[in-house]
């Protein structure tokens, strides 16, 4: 099995522990997957008001979408 390094942790790991990122030359991720979360983790611990305001804009977007499908007969 291929092995990469994680930059993040400092070693190698099976390829099977990255995600996949078609625009890389190998189609793996830069970080492996255990690293990447914790980075997305503390980003967000530092980031709440951020996260809650993308939250409540995805929630708006999505209703006014439903509200004109279903004007447009596509929704229940």
């Amino acid at each position: 099995m291929p092995l990469k390094w994680c930059p993040g942790h400092q070693k190698f790991h099976s390829a099977s522990e990255f995600g996949s990122n078609s625009n890389a030359p190998d189609g793996l991720a830069t970080y492996c997957k255990v690293y990447a979360n914790e980075i997305q983790r503390e980003w967000r611990a530092k980031n709440s008001g951020k996260v809650q305001a993308i939250r409540r804009e995805y929630i708006a977007r999505v209703k006014r979408r439903n509200i004109l499908l279903r004007a447009k007969g596509k929704l229940p």
